[in-house]
């Protein structure tokens, strides 16, 4: 998994050999994820065959990207906006919500949530901004975990408490790489500096030392910790996306075989795509030695090439000077394309129960939402996004505080800082769907197994308690009696 060039950056981070091969490692599969993946497919096809047969192999089929489509078809939970609650201060939802909309955050949370499935970690920082009206917002970006180096309190080992970022800012005249470094190991004391990365050592106080520190020239007089609640007490700027929760930082080696198999399936696919062209149909010949031979390749790699086609006949001399008669033969194809291509896909499949889905998972049977068109059943798509939707939502909720409390401080506002919930919606039932929940609800209120407050909680995620779907009913019943309806 080597760097590329112009492909993707490689800033200096500090944290020494381990550090370095786990951002390389989160580099390769964001490449996988975000297109990128050009050269890593042709070391493959370079390495896997023969020279002479790679030379041949020339078109890269990148149309199959494995872990691409299952990390997209999985990130549902922002499919539609969250609904978001405030038991507290329930109006400030529409303020609140008008931030939201501005910044777009959760357009940006659908990203969050494809990277962060397929990256295992994404990180999101909100600022403050001053918005085109001169009123006060919030951008949020993300930020991937290969630009970081993070180190975890030992008494909360899967939350960052210092870290660094690398971006590229124009300081001094020239466009350098430089560290945000945010700092909270001492609550009493929050530091956020902004570094060249020039410093050295892996030891991350002594790189802090030694670094050439940028601070005012970047944030100016007003530089120090932006984000303080209400009561001046530090708030975590860099809210952290876990696809599971694991009790470490980083888990980037999960499900690394996807990542791995979808480089080999557009090897595999590209390799089709010559034989299709080059060996799926017979080839003519009268026999002898090939006339019109010709010779590709450079010094290095050099072969002898004949041009072959379906309606081409190969003319060969007679090695006896044409004493003999001529005779015409036929050789079959070199490869059948329908079962190569049913064995990349065996492989295929075998690769993505190998990352985790179980085998009714992966819909491959045939009909109009197989194949490309769709690779994960709903029912997996569902799983996963239950799965995640633990700690995405505690994610969120955070996000919300921080929202609020740079809304105060920087915009003057009186936003609650607390209380915030977020519900996901995920991807909505199919009409089908909803018709068998019906059935089974109707069938479990029949024989006592239910009653209609379990209906609420399976219709409505957003009500979380039983004494919250009593009051849901006790509302829906009053408007009924309220507009004359009969209670069926």
């Amino acid at each position: 998994m080597p760097n590329r060039p112009g492909v993707d950056p490689k800033p200096p981070l500090p944290g020494g050999a381990e550090a370095d091969a786990r951002r390389e490692t989160q580099r390769y599969r964001r490449r996988i994820l975000e297109g990128r993946w050009r050269t890593d497919l042709d070391d493959k096809i370079r390495t896997f065959w023969a020279a002479e047969v790679a030379a041949q192999i020339t078109l890269r089929d990148m149309s199959k990207n494995l872990a691409g489509r299952v990390s997209t078809e999985v990130a549902v939970l922002y499919e539609r906006p969250p609904v978001v609650s405030n038991d507290d201060a329930p109006d400030a939802l529409d303020e609140l919500g008008d931030v939201l909309a501005e910044a777009g955050l959760w357009q940006l949370q659908q990203g969050t949530n494809r990277l962060a499935y397929g990256l295992r970690e994404m990180f999101v920082r909100p600022d403050a901004v001053t918005l085109d009206d001169g009123s006060a917002g919030v951008a949020y970006r993300l930020v991937p975990p290969d630009m970081t180096q993070a180190y975890a309190s030992p008494d909360r080992p899967d939350e960052p408490w210092l870290l660094f970022e690398a971006r590229l800012r124009t300081v001094l005249g020239k466009s350098r790489w430089t560290w945000d470094v945010c700092d909270l190991r001492e609550q009493s004391a929050p530091a956020y500096r902004v570094l060249l990365a020039d410093g050295k050592g892996d030891d991350p106080d002594v790189v802090i030392a030694s670094s050439t520190d940028v601070t005012a020239e970047v944030l100016g007089a007003d530089g120090g910790w932006l984000w303080t609640r209400g009561d001046g007490s530090p708030l975590w700027p860099y809210v952290t996306y876990h696809a599971q929760r694991t009790g470490r930082l980083f888990d980037e080696l999960r499900h690394i075989e996807m990542f791995d198999a979808s480089i080999m399936v557009a090897a595999y696919y590209s390799f089709w795509g010559m034989c299709v062209r080059d060996g799926s149909y017979p080839i003519r010949t009268i026999h002898g030695s090939v006339k019109g031979i010709g010779v590709r390749g450079d010094d290095s790699e050099t072969r002898r090439t004949a041009t072959i086609a379906p309606g081409v006949v190969l003319e060969l001399e007679s090695p006896d000077g044409g004493l003999t008669s001529p005779s015409i033969d036929q050789w079959g194809p070199a490869v059948d394309p329908e079962r190569l291509q049913m064995s990349i896909e065996a492989y295929e499949k075998r690769a993505m129960i190998d990352a985790g889905l179980s085998p009714s998972d992966v819909d491959k049977s045939g009909g109009p939402e197989s194949g490309y068109a769709k690779t994960v059943s709903r029912e997996s798509v569902r799983r996963v996004a239950r799965a995640m939707g633990s700690p995405f939502r505690r994610a969120d909720e955070t996000l919300l505080t921080l929202t609020a409390a740079l809304l105060n401080r920087w915009g003057g506002r009186s936003l609650p800082e607390d209380g915030w919930r977020v519900e996901h919606q995920g991807m909505p039932q199919t009409p089908a769907e909803i018709q068998a929940q019906t059935e089974q609800i109707r069938s479990d209120i029949a024989l006592g197994l239910a009653s209609l407050i379990d209906v609420v909680l399976a219709r409505f995620p957003s009500i979380r308690s039983r004494d919250e779907a009593a009051d849901f009913l006790r509302e829906r019943e009053a408007e009924r009696r309220m507009f004359g309806a009969e209670t069926t």
